[in-house]
């Protein structure tokens, strides 16, 4: 057990957990192939030809902001990584992802102890619970406008979390603070949801910290005003994108705003209601036993935070699974924040209790880990079947419109899940003209 016990406390246990993340989801992103909106951003939306430089992109963005919406940093990264090879993107995402894993574990942990157990929960909780996964996390365009942007979210965050768990540790060099705020603007221009949800998450840390303490907040937390007010500046500027509102905004209607109340609700039901009664469960006992007061206290903010972006949807004029992705993360890191509580008192007892919650949810995961990752490769052999007979067609001269079988994913986990593939009815409509200009050969599905 001591042998098993400092395994778990060493650097190598961490080493091997990510170099092991990092190689799966590299493998994971190499069976996932351009879908849908890929093709669209191969095309300057300023000019309608094949995008071929920097400048391009340029000048595409900015007609997307007229025609599409605000998000023009996560689109432009996607025009640019599509001037590479696939590789290069596949390389990005994995290394973004098992980075904001291991964000989100240091968050968890603390100055406690390293623990790669904890680690490894974030990891299958994060596989397990979030909704779309493919989508999110493996479709290029989906994934920088969502793991993307919660690893902004999180770089945005890491000093108010210091902060605020740790008045002392915020003495960064003037530099360091310039180049921060700089890039806080840029964090508040990256997507409607995390960005906002960041402010306000830094905003609650802000002020439940001036409040628990004033006189180190007047010595070590008045700065971090600076990014978050720019911060919001670069959330304004992302509203007020000419196309932002029009493509966004739902229905302020009662009726309507009632009804989405209760479809979000719904799908916190569906989605993560066994992360909820985990993290109530968690709390409760914290609480019974006096935990660190400060944690569990950091824990409820992360999930207010989450809460707030669930029900920040019911202004929406639709509600994809995908746009639970900011709240599924909090949530995980709420539950990891308030279970590190309660394993730094040292009780056996709750080292038992904790041991068999991570029984659970390794069982979990290794049920979803198989058929997930077989639907991914699944539907990428789909995919390139797809391609081989686009090819013979392009071979055999065929000028006339070629049907395709859709492609079928099993699993959230295909990217291809709640993506649309090809039209069926119309041709010369999205995404089948973008295909068709990519391979050469009209194309509709079947």
């Amino acid at each position: 057990m001591e042998t098993l016990q400092k395994w778990n406390r060493s650097k190598g246990i961490i080493w091997l957990s990510s170099a092991v993340i990092g190689f799966f989801c590299l493998v994971l992103n190499a069976m996932t192939p351009y879908i849908a909106d890929d093709y669209a951003y191969m095309v300057s939306f300023y000019d309608q030809q094949w995008v071929r430089t920097l400048g391009d992109v340029a000048r595409s963005m900015y007609r997307h902001c007229f025609i599409m919406n605000g998000r023009v940093i996560p689109h432009a990264l996607e025009q640019i990584f599509l001037l590479m090879p696939k590789m290069v993107f596949n390389l990005a995402n994995a290394l973004v992802i098992t980075g904001l894993l291991y964000g989100m574990y240091r968050i968890a942990q603390g100055k406690g102890e390293r623990n790669g157990a904890l680690f490894l929960g974030i990891a299958m909780a994060f596989w397990r619970y979030l909704p779309a996964f493919g989508q999110v996390m493996l479709w290029q365009v989906g994934a920088l406008n969502y793991v993307w942007a919660l690893s902004a979210m999180l770089l945005f965050l890491w000093p108010f979390l210091s902060w605020f768990m740790d008045r002392e540790s915020m003495n960064w060099s003037l530099w360091k603070k310039i180049l921060f705020s700089a890039g806080a603007v840029l964090f508040g221009m990256y997507t409607e949801i995390a960005s906002f949800i960041g402010v306000f998450t830094a905003v609650m840390l802000l002020l439940v910290g001036w409040l628990m303490d004033r006189r180190k907040w007047e010595r070590h937390g008045r700065w971090l005003w600076i990014p978050l007010g720019l911060a919001c500046v670069g959330y304004v500027i992302l509203l007020k994108m000419p196309a932002e509102l029009a493509a966004k905004q739902g229905s302020f209607a009662i009726g309507k705003l009632l009804e989405n109340i209760v479809n979000v609700t719904k799908m916190m039901e569906t989605y993560q209601l066994y992360l909820l009664l985990v993290w109530a469960c968690l709390m409760i006992i914290g609480a019974a036993l006096q935990a660190d007061g400060r944690r569990l206290l950091l824990s409820l903010i992360l999930l207010v935070g989450g809460l707030g972006a669930n029900y920040m949807l019911i202004v929406a004029s639709y509600i994809p699974e995908r746009c639970l992705y900011v709240s599924t993360m909090l949530f995980v890191l709420a539950c990891a924040v308030a279970l590190q509580a309660l394993l730094e008192m040292d009780r056996p007892a709750l080292r038992i209790g904790c041991l068999c919650l991570g029984g659970v949810l390794a069982a979990l995961f290794c049920f979803s880990l198989i058929p997930g990752t077989y639907d991914v490769y699944h539907t990428y052999r789909q995919f390139q079947q797809r391609e081989e007979e686009l090819k013979q067609y392009k071979a055999e001269g065929e000028t006339e419109v070629v049907t395709l079988e859709l492609i079928y994913p099993a699993t959230k986990y295909s990217a291809f899940w709640g993506t649309k593939f090809l039209d069926t009815q119309t041709y010369d409509t999205w995404p089948n003209n973008y295909m068709a200009a990519y391979y050469g050969v009209r194309i509709l599905g079947k």
